[in-house]
């Protein structure tokens, strides 16, 4: 998806991810390997990150 945003909207339109660590029910493990993957291949521009509970304790991998 985000290479077709970038097809279609070229170098100058700005991409970014919203990575919120809080709620959905959410892997930790998958974040970070989907963020990790879009990094390494500089698909965004930015990365945005919603740290609403930064001391929170993840158990299980869930989030």
């Amino acid at each position: 998806m985000i290479e077709g945003i970038r097809r279609a909207c070229g170098r100058d339109f700005r991409i970014g991810r919203r990575l919120s660590v809080e709620r959905y029910g959410l892997l930790l493990e998958e974040l970070r390997d989907i963020t990790a993957e879009v990094l390494d291949r500089e698909l965004i521009d930015y990365l945005d990150l919603a740290l609403w509970e930064s001391a929170q304790i993840v158990q299980d991998g869930v989030i």
